[in-house]
């Protein structure tokens, strides 16, 4: 799984229950930079939900987290396995999930290193 030539190996599963309020769904500290890709099961959003992911890195060893990205997700999703890319990442790579809008749910993931 991955771009090509790049081997990954499952790091981390799991799910996030939304609450609301901005919940981590992994934090991964490495003392060297590195190669991270989740995969986020959207398949339980409803007609009135909307989700906030963001994505955080640290870019020098003794840094702040700086925000990467940030991707909306509203309402049932045509193709509900989000796939947030292999990137390089410096030091530390957290991802979040806010619940915005809707019923509370829980969203299955698979985080993935490289190998």
């Amino acid at each position: 799984m991955g771009q090509a030539g790049l081997t990954l190996k499952i790091d981390t599963t799991g799910t996030v229950t939304a609450d609301g309020l901005e919940d981590t769904i992994i934090d991964k500290v490495l003392g060297s930079p590195f190669k991270g890709q989740l995969i986020l099961d959207l398949s339980n959003l409803g007609s009135g939900d909307s989700i906030i992911v963001k994505e955080y890195t640290k870019i020098t060893s003794t840094g702040s987290l700086q925000l990467l990205t940030s991707t909306t997700f509203t309402a049932v999703q045509a193709e509900p396995a989000a796939v947030f890319l292999v990137k390089n990442l410096a030091y530390e790579h957290k991802i979040t999930l806010q619940q915005v809008l809707g019923t509370y749910r829980t969203f299955p993931y698979t985080y993935y290193v490289e190998d």
